[in-house]
């Protein structure tokens, strides 16, 4: 009786309480490592140029995201070099640019935490063709929020459904 105390009030601990997740990724001479806990998931190689598009996102969907956000505390350092000094400076502000729009967002649906350990840091080297990054990442999730999100989400997608039915 004692151990089944002990494992409910431990279930209930994980289940309402928030559990950061710290994500790593590192891409260096086009190698990518990925990392969950100082834990290495993912070596690859990379020899392919992979396209990443956005889907259309129907934001009444993900009304709750806005209301009750995320928390997250982001590290991001990029070292890029091209050729020519021209293009680099050029290229170093279309990143400045993208990335604050990205972040812009991001920031719909994530709380970054406002401390030091949200650092962004974008080096440009004018004299070697190079590119390396580093991304880490502290999501503080609660499984009560993942399971109520994911029923949200799938009452949402079926009120959808029923919605194309009567239309057509």
């Amino acid at each position: 009786m004692k151990y089944f105390i002990i494992i409910i009030s431990i279930l209930i601990f994980i289940i309402f309480f928030p559990i950061p997740l710290k994500i790593s990724i590192l891409f260096i001479e086009k190698k990518l490592s990925v990392y969950i806990y100082n834990i290495n998931v993912n070596k690859k190689k990379l020899t392919s140029k992979n396209t990443f598009k956005l889907s259309n996102l129907k934001h009444n969907k993900f009304s709750y995201f806005k209301k009750r956000k995320t928390k997250a505390s982001l590290d991001l350092s990029l070292n890029y070099g091209l050729d020519d000094a021209f293009e680099t400076a050029i290229l170093y502000g279309v990143l400045c640019g993208a990335l604050n729009s990205i972040l812009l967002y991001l920031s719909q649906y994530i709380k970054f935490k406002q401390n030091n350990h949200n650092k962004i840091n974008i080096t440009p080297d004018y004299n070697h063709n190079k590119l390396e990054f580093n991304i880490k990442c502290i999501i503080y999730l609660s499984l009560v929020k993942i399971i109520y999100i994911l029923v949200k989400l799938l009452f949402n997608s079926k009120e959808d459904k029923a919605r194309r039915s009567l239309n057509e």
